[in-house]
């Protein structure tokens, strides 16, 4: 896949189509504005400081992110398999968080003195992969979903660990979570809430929303967090 330059796609104010192409280029554009960020030299220089995620440094979250195109990369048309949903996906993430803590330590290891080139190129790998994967139901590592719900799980992680690295270096200029990305979370995030409840979403802004249904900040709300 070509190299693309570190900016923002103008969507306007319309949320993506089913249309494979949008969604790709969604999760696309929001990583290269996290990426773009992340090279910044105060990020760069506070790589190694605590995360607001228990025992995750900075640089954990990212290589975090660059870890979740591999699951992009290993995906696999699914058509005949029974589909889940978003809500039944996500919440396979918590029996794996010692895997996914563990794989994330690794990888980050390994990268080493690579680590940004080894993120894109993790993320040139996933992308060349999720291009060539036209078809509308597709096999991920928790389960089967439609192609447009697993990339939106992909974008999931990105603005949910994109408003991690803010809240970990408050100080600093904060991640450029683009609107249509955060929007389209916070869809999908209400949506499973009212499969889970039955009910409505509570009112609130986006990024609240996304933080309590993620679990990152306190919520009475005996159906919080999702995953």
């Amino acid at each position: 896949m070509p190299a693309r330059p570190w900016r923002r796609r103008a969507y306007g104010d319309r949320m993506p189509s089913d249309a494979p192409d949008r969604y790709d280029a969604l999760l696309a554009d929001q990583w290269y504005a996290i990426r773009a960020w992340a090279a910044s030299p105060p990020v760069v220089q506070r790589i190694q400081a605590p995360s607001v995620l228990e025992g995750w440094t900075v640089r954990d979250l990212l290589a975090h992110l660059g870890r979740s195109f591999t699951a992009v990369e290993a995906a696999r048309p699914a058509p005949e398999a029974e589909l889940r949903t978003v809500l039944e996906y996500v919440t396979g993430y918590a029996e794996a968080a010692g895997e996914i803590a563990q794989g994330t330590r690794e990888l980050a290891a390994t990268l080493d003195r690579e680590f940004f080139s080894g993120l894109d190129e993790l993320a040139r790998r996933g992308l060349t992969a999720l291009s060539r994967l036209p078809d509308p139901v597709v096999r991920g590592p928790r389960g089967v979903l439609r192609r447009a719900d697993f990339v939106t799980t992909r974008l999931l992680e990105l603005v949910v660990h994109g408003d991690d690295l803010t809240r970990s270096l408050p100080d600093l200029e904060p991640v450029p979570l683009l609107p249509e990305a955060v929007e389209l979370v916070a869809a999908t995030l209400a949506a499973a809430y009212r499969e889970r409840t039955g009910n409505p979403s509570p009112t609130r802004d986006a990024i609240t929303w996304i933080r309590a249904a993620a679990g990152r900040v306190p919520d009475p709300d005996p159906a919080l967090p999702l995953f």
